[in-house]
C-alpha cells in the first residue's frame, strides 16, 4: 500500500517518533548499565578498569561509546 497526502506525512512522523522513541530507550539503558558497572567496580566487585567515577562523584563508567 502506498500513502499519499496526509497519511504519508503522517507516517513518516510516526517512524520518525518510532525511532527516536528507540534510540532514547537505548541510550537509557546504556547509561544504567554503565552506572552499575562503576558501582561494581568501586565496589571490587570488577576491575576498576571498567568503572569510573567523575569528578564530581558521580559514578559513570567505560562503555565503548565514551572516551577514555
Amino acid at each position: 500500500m502506498i500513502l499519499t497526502g496526509a497519511g504519508k506525512v503522517l507516517g513518516d512522523v510516526a517512524a520518525v517518533t518510532f525511532i527516536w522513541a528507540i534510540a532514547s530507550a537505548g541510550a537509557t539503558w546504556i547509561m544504567g548499565a554503565d552506572r552499575s558497572e562503576a558501582i561494581a567496580a568501586a565496589d571490587d566487585g570488577r576491575p576498576r578498569l571498567l568503572g569510573a567515577c567523575a569528578s564530581n562523584g558521580r559514578p559513570g563508567g567505560r562503555g565503548p561509546l565514551q572516551h577514555p
